[in-house]
């Protein structure tokens, strides 16, 4: 895992610090935004060491809060960078119909970024985003049941199919797609 982070922030850095073209400097994109449904998963069920079954009730899930920042070199149709995402998942815990307890599970995920214009006008731009990293989940449970706590490291990637966004220095933009940050994406970015 500490390989893979070393990778994209060095290529990250790369990028940002790559050769301006006609003296013109890299466009810089910082972007926050909200997805709704990942493939995201939490555990639903748990056995004890004498083989008692817990399971989950009914499970909430916060959706994906991320960040990203991308650097464009000006007149190029790629935009490459790095996105961090945090998503919740809750659930109470039953054992024999009775509710015993709760857990959350956190989910965190460090993702390297290419997006991909397929067409641009003044405001408007239609593209594709690709996204390659991991992340890590902590699960946590309540007093009495803090047995079944854990935490595992995953690869994790997202593929937006449409990216569609408006505005020049400050705007909003919807993603769809399938991944860790959200089958479907909005959020707002400011560029300088």
């Amino acid at each position: 895992m500490n390989k893979a982070i070393y990778f994209l922030a060095s290529m990250f850095l790369c990028l940002s610090a790559s050769a301006q073209d006609e003296g013109e400097s890299s466009i810089h994109t910082v972007k926050a935004t909200y997805g709704w449904n990942t493939y995201q998963e939490i555990p639903t069920g748990f056995r004890d060491q004498d083989e008692t079954l817990f399971y989950a009730g009914e499970i909430s899930v916060t959706g994906v809060y991320a960040l990203s920042w991308t650097v464009k070199q000006p007149y190029s149709n790629y935009e490459f960078g790095l996105s961090v995402g945090y998503e919740r998942s809750s659930a109470p815990l039953f054992r024999d119909q009775s509710q015993v307890g709760s857990y959350n599970v956190d989910h965190y995920l460090i993702l390297g970024q290419m997006h991909f214009d397929y067409w641009t006008s003044d405001k408007w731009r239609l593209g594709a985003n690709f996204f390659l990293g991991g992340g890590w989940d902590s699960g946590n449970f309540s007093e009495g049941v803090e047995r079944f706590n854990y935490t595992q490291v995953d690869y994790h990637y997202q593929i937006d199919a449409l990216s569609l966004s408006y505005g020049e220095k400050v705007g909003f933009e919807l993603n769809a797609g399938y991944g860790a940050l959200g089958y479907i994406r909005g959020g707002f970015f400011h560029r300088f």
